[in-house]
C-alpha cells in the first residue's frame, strides 16, 4: 500500500483529472435543485481559488465553516486546489472552543455563508463573537466578485483544456506530504486536539475504501456526515469527488 500511495497524485491533482472524465455527468446533487455537474463544479472550484487565493495571500491555513453541501465542496477544493490547509470548523462546538481550534490551526480567515450562519442563529448559536475575531469571507460575497465573464471563459476552459494544462494554469503545486486539512477531536477528553492529514493519509485512505466499497458508476454516496468529521471529509466527500462518484 505504502509503494502503491507513493505514485499517486495529491487530492485536488487526482480531483481534476476524475472530473474531466466525468465531464457533464453528475457530481454533486443537492436539495434544492442546483445540482452539479463535473464540468459546473471545476469551473465554480477554479474560479472562486482564485478569488480565495487573493484574500488570503500570505495564508497557509484556511477556515471553512459550511455544512456539507455544493458550496461546502466548492470552497474546500478551491483551498485545496491552492495548495491551502483546510480547516472546517465544527459547528456544533460552542463559538469559544472554535475560537481556540482556530488559534491551534492558526486561521486568520474563515469563508461561510450567510444563510447558514443565519440558520445556526435560529438554532440558538451566536457567531458574532466568533467571526469578529478573524477575516470573514461569505460565499455569497465571494460569487460576486468573480466576473461573469471570467465565468463563462473558465467553463470553456474547462470544457476543451486538457486536466494537465488545467493544473499548470490553476494549482498551486503540492506533494503528497503536504498537509491538506486539519480535523479535531471532539474535545470529549479535554481541549480539542487537533489532528493533520496529508495528501499522502488522504489518497491512502481513499484508495483503501474504494478497493473495499468498490462503487461503480451507477452508485451514489450520501454526504450525510460533516465534513469536519474525518470520515465526512475523507470518504463521503474526497473519495467521490476522487472517484467520480456522485455525492448526494
Amino acid at each position: 500500500w505504502e509503494t502503491y500511495i507513493r505514485k499517486l497524485r495529491p487530492v485536488a491533482s487526482a480531483w481534476i483529472r476524475t472530473a474531466k472524465k466525468v465531464g457533464s455527468g453528475p457530481s454533486v446533487y443537492s436539495p434544492d435543485g442546483k445540482h452539479l455537474s463535473a464540468h459546473t463544479l471545476t469551473t465554480a472550484v477554479l474560479s472562486f481559488a482564485r478569488v480565495i487565493d487573493k484574500l488570503t495571500v500570505g495564508e497557509k491555513q484556511v477556515g471553512v465553516l459550511i455544512p456539507p453541501s455544493g458550496p461546502g465542496i466548492i470552497a474546500n477544493m478551491a483551498c485545496l486546489v491552492r495548495g491551502k490547509t483546510v480547516y472546517n470548523l465544527n459547528y456544533t462546538n460552542t463559538p469559544e472552543t472554535m475560537d481556540y481550534c482556530c488559534g491551534v490551526a492558526d486561521v486568520k480567515s474563515i469563508i461561510t455563508a450567510k444563510v447558514f450562519v443565519e440558520k445556526l442563529k435560529q438554532k440558538g448559536i451566536n457567531m458574532d463573537i466568533l467571526l469578529s475575531k478573524y477575516k470573514v469571507y461569505y460565499m455569497e460575497d465571494l460569487k460576486e466578485m468573480i466576473p461573469k465573464r471570467a465565468m463563462i471563459l473558465n467553463f470553456l476552459r474547462v470544457l476543451v483544456l486538457p486536466a494537465w494544462y488545467l493544473e499548470l494554469r490553476f494549482f498551486k503545486k503540492v506533494t503528497l506530504d503536504d498537509v491538506a486539512t486539519v480535523i479535531f477531536s471532539s474535545g470529549s477528553e479535554g481541549r480539542p486536539k487537533g489532528v493533520e492529514l496529508t495528501h499522502y493519509n488522504l489518497m491512502g485512505n481513499i484508495k483503501q475504501c474504494e478497493s473495499v466499497l468498490n462503487p461503480c458508476a451507477d452508485d451514489v454516496f450520501l454526504g450525510s456526515l460533516p465534513l469536519f468529521h474525518a470520515f465526512g471529509f475523507s470518504i463521503t466527500t474526497m473519495l467521490c469527488l476522487v472517484e467520480g462518484v456522485p455525492v448526494a
